[in-house]
């Protein structure tokens, strides 16, 4: 329990602060924010710990960022079926924000760089926050260098991997650009519980990093210098993708854990988890309405709590420690993402337990063939194509066996989808083990 203590780490509460706040701007109304602001300021003088009251000024930044987000959606709501024009910039061929303002749409517009400044006449669909095309003119090219970098990427995959199903998931894999994917691949993937293989997270990212590190290292002999060096480029590589939820997260999660071991400091996990959440709602309170941003989040969130909150830790020196150390990897992050899965799918997958033993190391294969065909491509060695091969045959099988898995009688259950969900959530996972904890602990400290 005295690794809660605010004092250690400050930047947990920070974030679930901001982003309460933030959550209420977008899902709630600014009664409740007052009521909590006051619950906290009377939970301080309770305590006699004025810091607790900081944290009502917390929740208000929360709130504050989210509210320009949420009273544009409000409107939005009633321009439903409604012409729309404005100027837009377009990233993945698939979202649009409003130039000058915070606000994004999906659409579908093959064809144009990424960055690219277009004037679009369409029509607005406000259940899908689409917006359907009616008139595009292009108004000038990005010359923004992530821009320049996403567009060679994704030029040289489509050289190296062609545009069927096997190619676009590789795409996906390497850039999130997942538009060109069919529903029913998806959905395969979904039912499989192995969707968010196909967002850039931390899987990418590092292995990305440690490839980069290995390969600087084997270049320059110089640990700081190596890791100087990947960072650079995995910031690059992330920056270029776009506005990448998952994406960003783990670029966070890698700097903050670099630079607190250049600085010769151990930072708590929470902390660090914290930082990183706040950051990202500041940034874009949005992301509270993007599934893939809760699942990866709130995953990472499960490991910390489960491994240093709870402190859980099984040898892995014998084969059933082994064998307990998977199911919690998997279990965990099932256990931590079920409520959203629940609120945005009213669907949950049984199978992650079965089926990410087999999909990530897979994947993790693809990914490395994959970009290892296009650096041997970039330097011209001819041996690209047999690479190339090499990943377009394994991301076939993974396809196939993503159609198998989907398959499976029961492979999913229904789900209530309310509000109610979260709350009985949060306190039978993660509250309950606390309060028997606490418990337990005070047991041993009256015998002793």
């Amino acid at each position: 329990m005295t690794k809660l203590k605010l004092a250690l780490v400050p930047w947990f509460y920070i974030a679930g602060a901001i982003g309460t706040g933030a959550a209420i701007s977008l899902y709630a109304t600014s009664t409740l924010l007052i009521v909590l602001s006051l619950l906290l300021i009377g939970v301080a003088i309770l305590i006699k710990n004025p810091d607790v009251a900081l944290f009502s000024l917390f929740l208000f930044l929360g709130w504050l960022s989210a509210n320009p987000i949420a009273h544009s959606q409000k409107l939005l709501k009633h321009a439903s079926g409604s012409k729309i024009h404005g100027t837009f910039k377009i990233y993945n061929e698939a979202f649009l924000y409003m130039d000058g303002t915070r606000l994004s749409f999906k659409t579908s517009l093959p064809g144009y760089k990424q960055g690219s400044l277009l004037e679009i006449t369409g029509k607005y669909i406000g259940e899908y926050n689409m917006i359907l095309p009616e008139r595009v003119q292009f108004l000038e090219e990005s010359e923004n260098i992530f821009d320049k970098i996403h567009y060679k990427i994704n030029f040289d995959l489509f050289q190296a991997f062609g545009i069927y199903e096997e190619g676009i998931l590789i795409r996906a894999l390497i850039t999130g650009d997942r538009k060109d994917m069919s529903k029913e691949v998806n959905e395969n993937f979904r039912k499989a519980g192995v969707a968010h293989v196909l967002a850039i997270s931390g899987l990418h990212v590092s292995f990305l990093f440690s490839f980069l590190s290995c390969f600087s290292m084997f270049l320059f002999r110089n640990r700081f210098i190596s890791d100087f060096l990947a960072l650079l480029l995995i910031t690059f590589y992330a920056i270029s993708l776009g506005p990448l939820a998952p994406c960003l997260r783990a670029l966070m999660f890698t700097l903050l854990n670099t630079i607190s071991r250049w600085a010769g400091r151990k930072v708590l996990s929470l902390n660090v988890w914290g930082a990183a959440f706040a950051l990202s709602i500041l940034l874009k309170p949005e992301w509270l309405q993007d599934p893939s941003f809760l699942f990866s989040y709130f995953s990472i969130f499960g490991y910390i709590y489960v491994g240093d909150i709870l402190e859980i830790k099984i040898s892995k020196a014998t084969l059933m420690g082994k064998g307990l150390n998977y199911l919690i990897s998997v279990v965990v992050p099932f256990i931590f993402t079920f409520p959203f899965q629940a609120m945005f799918f009213k669907k949950v997958s049984l199978l992650p337990v079965v089926s990410n033993a087999i999909f990530v190391p897979l994947v993790s294969l693809t990914i490395f063939e994959a970009m290892l065909t296009i650096v041997l491509l970039e330097v011209r060695l001819p041996i690209w194509k047999a690479f190339s091969n090499c990943a377009l045959f394994i991301a076939s099988g993974t396809l196939r066996l993503a159609e198998v898995f989907s398959n499976f009688p029961g492979n999913s259950i229904e789900v209530p989808s309310d509000w109610y969900v979260l709350v009985i959530f949060i306190f039978a996972i993660i509250l309950m083990p606390l309060i028997v904890k606490y418990k337990k602990q005070r047991k041993q400290e009256r015998i002793g």
